[in-house]
């Protein structure tokens, strides 16, 4: 509530919000954009990507590959806000090599980890994390896009 009053958050996305949480929590809904994969082992991907490469999100199926039953790459999900993303183009904006897990205050050091550019979370989630918080994208979800194809897409944006 404290959002609504701050300005933070409108009404209608503080309801969005409960009536997500209240279907997640009562009936096990999961929202849209929940993806989740085989068992078996898992690659983080290998990219070494740097601030500023661009990429492709890889589609569905590609990403579903990479996923645990519970939508998790090696300790980094892939939240259901992330599918918008999904077969877009995007430039890095870092590497994420640390982190501190909110739950118990550890740092937690990850490898083949990048934060995209634009790509955020909105906040409307049943997660009810933070708006505008970077989304951490595994390397295994990218597709890394050369540079004279950068350029050309520049030229001709979709």
């Amino acid at each position: 509530m404290r959002g609504i009053f701050y300005k933070e958050l409108s009404v209608q996305d503080f309801l969005k919000i409960v009536y997500r949480a209240t279907l997640h929590r009562f009936f096990g809904w999961e929202a849209p954009g929940s993806l989740g994969g085989p068992e078996g082992k898992k690659s983080k991907g290998n990219l070494n990507l740097q601030a500023d490469d661009w990429v492709d999100v890889k589609n569905v199926a590609e990403i579903q590959a990479t996923l645990n039953p519970g939508g998790i790459n090696c300790g980094v999900a892939f939240r259901p806000s992330m599918a918008e993303a999904i077969g877009g183009r995007y430039q890095v904006a870092f590497p994420v090599q640390k982190i501190i897990l909110e739950q118990s205050g550890k740092m937690v050091h990850l490898i083949n980890t990048v934060a995209l550019k634009g790509v955020v979370c909105q906040g409307v989630c049943a997660a009810n994390c933070p708006r505008a918080e970077y989304l951490y994208w595994r390397e295994s979800w990218l597709r890394r896009v050369d540079a004279g194809a950068e350029a050309e897409h520049s030229d001709n944006p979709h």
